[in-house]
């Protein structure tokens, strides 16, 4: 309850601050009667009703109500409950610590352990959320994983809608629920399926994947600026909501993306695509993956052999939702994590040059998501 709603409420409920008359009828013509008590029986004066209760005191008569302290007990209750809103304190946010090399969510400066359920893919919606909190009692949850969708959030270029995102944290703290939000926006499950409108009519500038045979696919380019630029805003946009709507910390971290993928083709052929895959293997990458470099400046090919395609656009995916999650953590510092999707077809993973007989499963987006899962920012991805 903010402290307009309280006001309003006291505005609308306190006879002594809105002026509001109690209804009168024609068998209380009480209007100009002098204040007085029931007249003792020693005979002595009767004596004045003191209060303020007394300005509308009548004798109590079968099926009346005495309503004189309504406004007082308005007052009462308002004011308790100003003090409190007063009392809600901005709690410490979530973080991850590292000690003895073990990594533990804190919450409220503590260690905490997550007993959690996802919902269904869209069951975030207000309508079905009655549904949700039963099960997640029935199942002893603490914590509930729930998406937050960019096309519901962004209807409108730079317009944003926070309902959604205000009735999951209403109705998760009734529920003393904590929850982890799926930021369902240029990824789900591979697909820009849960992008705005806007976007998905204006495919020549929020561009797609495209396939060997030159075919746009149904799968999100990484190396679209305009897609980048626009997701990052409106991550930004919903940090920077949580961090003023959410003191009490009710959620704990915030999902980038969920499952990036391809639509079963291993990278992107675009033009822009096709001139980074054919230079060199930026540095970071031949660091974090201990790749020996052949050649004064070795390209993808050069340096993963046959893994090159894959590897390729595991790092493209991974720096586009670190620039994302960099976006939101500077202006509200929350945990942030992301999901990796494997395709059917794609090769399953990237091979360490330096050692090939032993596969690291996607390491390479790994790596990159360490850059924003525990608050360091990867470089643009022109660099």
């Amino acid at each position: 309850m903010t402290f307009r709603t309280l006001l309003s409420f006291l505005l609308i409920c306190s006879p002594a601050l809105a002026g509001h008359r109690h209804r009168r009828t024609s068998r209380r013509p009480w209007a100009g009667a002098e204040p007085v008590s029931a007249k003792p029986s020693d005979g002595s004066q009767p004596r004045p009703l003191c209060g303020h209760s007394a300005l509308h005191s009548v004798p109590l008569r079968k099926g009346r109500i005495v309503r004189g302290t309504s406004g007082c007990l308005a007052l009462v209750f308002g004011f308790t409950a100003l003090a409190a809103v007063a009392q809600v304190k901005e709690r410490p946010v979530p973080r991850l610590v590292k000690k003895d090399g073990r990594w533990a969510l804190f919450v409220d400066d503590a260690p905490y352990f997550i007993l959690g359920a996802q919902v269904n893919n869209s069951s975030g919606w207000p309508a079905l959320l009655p549904k949700v909190w039963p099960a997640m009692e029935f199942m002893d949850a603490n914590t509930v994983e729930i998406p937050v969708y960019w096309e519901q959030f962004e209807p409108q270029p730079g317009e944003y809608d926070y309902s959604v995102v205000d009735a999951l944290l209403a109705q998760a703290r009734t529920h003393r629920l904590h929850l982890v939000l799926l930021w369902f926006a240029t990824w789900k499950n591979g697909n820009p399926h849960y992008i705005p409108e806007w976007m998905k009519l204006a495919p020549e500038r929020y561009t797609h994947v495209v396939d060997g045979n030159g075919i746009p696919v149904d799968s999100p380019s990484p190396f679209c600026a305009a897609s980048l630029d626009a997701d990052a805003k409106a991550f930004a946009a919903l940090m920077r909501h949580l961090k003023a709507a959410d003191a009490q910390r009710t959620v704990l971290m915030v999902q980038v993306e969920n499952e990036p993928g391809t639509g079963g083709n291993l990278r992107d052929h675009s033009p822009e695509a096709q001139k980074l895959f054919d230079g060199p293997v930026p540095d970071d990458v031949l660091k974090a993956m201990h790749a020996p470099s052949r050649a004064p400046s070795p390209n993808w090919r050069d340096v993963f052999g046959p893994d090159a395609e894959v590897c390729f656009h595991n790092w493209s995916v991974a720096r586009y939702i670190g620039q994302v999650a960099a976006a939101g953590k500077a202006v509200y510092p929350s945990p942030s994590m992301s999901t990796l999707r494997r395709e059917r077809t794609a090769a399953p993973y990237c091979r360490n040059p330096s050692t090939p007989e032993r596969p690291l499963v996607m390491k390479m987006a790994l790596r990159a998501t360490t850059w924003f899962l525990f608050g360091r920012s990867p470089r643009p991805l022109s660099t």
